[in-house]
């Protein structure tokens, strides 16, 4: 295999796994979503599932980011001097990589968010609504007679 197809095959798997890597970071954050909701509607049952979901997703990303370490390694191990430069000064990288960065810091705010949450959930219970509670709404009132117009 000569350099120049050992770089592009380098390329395009790097391309791939950081691809690979943004969507699952994606799922983790709708994971995320999903969990503040299950804890806002005091769902234990969600809640754990959603856990046990994103137990599996890390999963995936912990794979992804030891299989691009070990496609970097290969590059410096092969002297290949192109491929960081090329990596670093293409468009498509630079956007994986922030895009990355970007969904990184978002899951942490999330996560931070719904520790608070649960922190909050657990010393100020909200109140619990009766079921037959009064429903206060507007309504029309005709003129003359005073009953309501539906």
């Amino acid at each position: 295999m000569n350099d120049q197809s050992q770089r592009e095959e380098l390329f395009e798997d790097l391309h791939d796994i950081m691809s690979r890597e943004v969507s699952v970071l994606r799922e983790v954050l709708a994971n995320m979503h999903a969990e503040q909701h299950a804890i806002l509607n005091k769902d234990r049952v969600s809640q754990l599932i959603l856990n046990e979901n994103r137990v599996v997703l890390v999963n995936d990303m912990r794979k992804l980011r030891e299989l691009m370490i070990t496609k970097m390694e290969v590059v410096e191990e092969s002297a290949i001097e192109a491929i960081p430069k090329a990596v670093d000064g293409d468009s498509q990288f630079l956007t994986l990589k922030d895009q990355i960065l970007t969904l990184g810091q978002k899951i942490h705010d999330q996560k931070k968010y719904n520790h608070s949450l649960q922190s909050c959930q657990c010393y100020c219970p909200q109140p619990d609504v009766k079921k037959n509670s009064i429903k206060i709404g507007l309504i029309t009132l005709e003129r003359r007679t005073g009953k309501p117009v539906f």
